[in-house]
This record gives C-alpha cells, structure tokens and sequence, in this order.
C-alpha cells in the first residue's frame, strides 16, 4: 500500500468542518424545504448556481445542494490521492452506483419526469451533458447508451444483462452491484491489509441485506464471512427472527455479530448501528497506523455519514414529519 499519510492530515482537515449536532438538531426544526434550504445555505451547502430548463423546487434545491458537496469533497480527496486513487474504487464509486441505482428505478418505473428531479453531481465519471442526459432519458435502453457512449465503467454489465433478456429491474441491480462489488475487490486486492478487509466487509454487509430480505438470488462474490451456502440458508429461512439469528452465528467472532444477536435493535436501524460499530473499529486500527489506510477509510466514513443524514433529515422536513421523528432520522448513527 502506498504511504496515505499527506491524505489522511489533509482529509483530516476537512473532518474539522463537518456540522456539529446542533447544527443537524437545529435543520431538521426547520419549517419546510425552502427554509431547509437556506440554513444549508448558511451552513455550507451552496444552492447549485446552474439553472437548469425548469425552476427547482425546493426539496430538489436541497438535494442538488448536498450531493453537489458531497461530490466536492470526495473529489478533493481523490484529487489528493492522486494515482493511488485507484486503490480506493470501493470508496470513490459506491456514492456512484447509489444515483444510478436511483435513476435506474425512476427509468424503470417510468417516474423519471414526475416527482423531484435527482440530482447527479455525484455521478463523477461521467461529463456535466451525459449527467444531464441521462437525467432525460425515457426508458432503460436509452439509460445504458448515455452510459455507454460516456466510457462509464458501469454501462458493460448493464449492456450484458439487456442482451441476456435480463430486463427486469432486479436484473440490472444486480448486473450494476456485481460489477461494483467486482471492482472494488479487485482495486482493494492490490493494495491488501486493512483496505481489503473493509471491502470485503463492505460485501458481506451487502449479501446478509440481501439475506434478511429473504432475496436468495443476489448474492454477491467477495466476502470474507458469509459463503454462498450460508447466505442460500439463510436467505430461505421461513422467519425474520430464524435469519437474524443465522446472522449473528456466521458473526459471532465479529463485533457486528453484537448488533444482530441484540433483539432490543430494531432490523431498520441495524444499517445505521453497522456503520457505527465499523467506524469505530476503524479508529481502533487507526491508533495502532495513524498514517494508513483505515484512518482514511475513518474519516471518509465521517464525511459520508452527513450527506446521509442530511438526506435523512430532508424527506423528514419534506413529509412534514413531526420534530421528535427527525431525530431517529440521525439517532442509529450518532448513537
């Protein structure tokens, strides 16, 4: 693994500006969408200066503000990062497929031209007229020729899984996750150690989802822990209890063993409270490399976790749901 120590100070820095939670308290009190917009505003998350065709409503001023800094500082630490950029594919590209996950249901659904507008400022690998592209776009064909024509990493499976007469869009989630966790591992196989175990983690979280939900079609290769067979197992089990409990036994070495087996944690918070518990083993193995790899996986996850929260916030203020809700909207991660 090359030295990240220059990164891991610089990034570091950008740490030192996230929101204090105040400042998270005092958004999610907010009266509506448009004053949402406004204290992020205030609190670093410029309004996008682009006018597009047609005005933004406020809930997709809000969301075209986080995204569009979120896109900001992970492109300033890939720019730091340089060449070892490469490495990092499971960091740098898993806010990717998430935009693309979610234009690839509006497509898909045909809501593409109804509801708020995603954004795509976070699609980086794409040119500012393929990210407008495929924001228009009417149907999934025409979704994976703007990806294709634009050199994205991600078009060939999805191109592959249309030719297969997989249409379905279960089909083509799965064809975009496969790839993504695909080249994530073999990027983190490169460079081995800590940043390798995170990706495999990273996998093995993806497939016990994917278990708990009973989907024993989407498995993805790459993990660490939970094999083919235990997560076919697992997937089939008739109850949500009987699967939990299978996953707490395949973890049970593995502090997120902990959050599974703890019946008091509700199944919708345990994304939040794996998150938790990863980011503090990262600073555990941060302390004994403070230059390395799991310090700026640490503080990358930091940086992460606000765009999420702030997204969690914003559909509260959105809905108009009640002051006590939003704070479970940011309770599984600060806990």
């Amino acid at each position: 693994m090359p030295a990240l120590g220059d990164v891991v100070a610089r990034a570091r820095g950008l740490v030192r500006h996230l929101l204090p939670e105040s400042a998270l308290v005092s958004l999610a009190r907010s009266s509506g969408a448009g004053a949402l917009a406004d204290a992020l505003a205030r609190e670093g998350y410029p309004r996008v200066s682009e006018e597009p065709a047609q005005p933004l409503s406020a809930i997709e001023v809000v969301e075209a503000a986080i995204e569009r800094e979120t896109a900001r500082r992970l492109g300033v630490i890939a720019r730091w990062l340089g060449p070892r950029r490469a490495l990092f594919v499971g960091v740098f590209e898993e806010e990717e497929r998430r935009v693309l996950r979610i234009l690839l249901r509006r497509v898909a659904s045909g809501t593409m031209a109804t509801g708020p507008r995603p954004s795509t400022a976070l699609l980086t690998s794409l040119g500012r007229r393929s990210r407008e592209a495929l924001a228009g776009v009417a149907d999934v064909p025409a979704f994976v020729r703007v990806l294709a024509r634009a050199g994205s990493p991600h078009a060939p499976p999805l191109i592959a899984a249309l030719r297969a007469g997989e249409s379905r869009l279960v089909d083509l989630e799965a064809a975009l996750d496969r790839n993504f966790t695909w080249r994530a591992h073999a990027a983190a196989r490169r460079a081995g150690g800590d940043l390798l175990a995170w990706v495999e983690q990273s996998i093995d979280l993806e497939n016990v989802w994917a278990a708990l939900q009973a989907d024993d079609a989407h498995f993805l290769e790459g993990g660490a822990r939970l094999s083919r067979d235990a997560f076919e197992t697992v997937a089939r089990k008739p109850g949500g209890s009987e699967r939990r409990a299978d996953i707490a036994r395949v973890f049970a070495t593995d502090p997120l063993g902990e959050i599974f087996a703890d019946e008091r944690v509700p199944q919708a918070a345990l994304e939040g409270r794996s998150r938790l518990v990863r980011r503090r083993g990262l600073e555990r193995t941060a302390r004994r490399d403070p230059l390395g790899p799991a310090a700026l996986l640490e503080l990358v996850m930091r940086l992460r976790e606000e765009p999420a929260r702030l997204r969690r916030i914003a559909w509260a203020v959105a809905q108009g749901v009640s002051e006590a809700a939003h704070a479970e909207a940011w309770t599984e991660v600060a806990a």
